[in-house]
This record gives structure tokens, C-alpha cells and sequence, in this order.
């Protein structure tokens, strides 16, 4: 439970992913909402404020555009 950084998490869940062959969209990375601005997408610090949600689906949809076509 824990230990280690929110980074090495990722990429353990990275790991696991192409190990069992399963896709993996890291919105982390991704979706531009970073500690730097999260006052601005995220209201609370963790539930997305109506500008963090249009900017998270806009990454799914690229992420899901690149994986099935347009």
C-alpha cells in the first residue's frame, strides 16, 4: 500500500499494461492538468472543474482517435 513516487507508479501501471497486452492512456502525462495548474482544472485539488473536464475529454478523444482512426 503505497511507497514510491506518483511517477514510478505510472510506469509500473505502464509496465503491467504491455505486459498483458492491454492498452494503456496515461492522462497524467497526457491531459496537461499538472500540479502547476491544478487550482485552475481541478476545484478541489482532485474533482475537475467544468474548463479540467472539456481539457481531459479533449485528450481522451485525441488518445481514442489515435488508436481507432478518425
Amino acid at each position: 500500500w503505497g511507497g514510491g513516487t506518483l511517477d514510478e507508479y505510472i510506469h509500473l501501471e505502464k509496465e503491467i499494461a504491455a505486459e498483458y497486452g492491454i492498452l494503456f492512456m496515461d492522462a497524467y502525462t497526457g491531459s496537461g492538468i499538472r500540479e502547476d495548474n491544478a487550482k485552475e482544472y481541478l476545484g478541489d485539488g482532485l474533482h475537475l472543474t467544468a474548463e479540467g473536464a472539456e481539457m481531459l475529454s479533449d485528450f481522451v478523444a485525441k488518445y481514442l482517435e489515435t488508436i481507432i482512426g478518425e
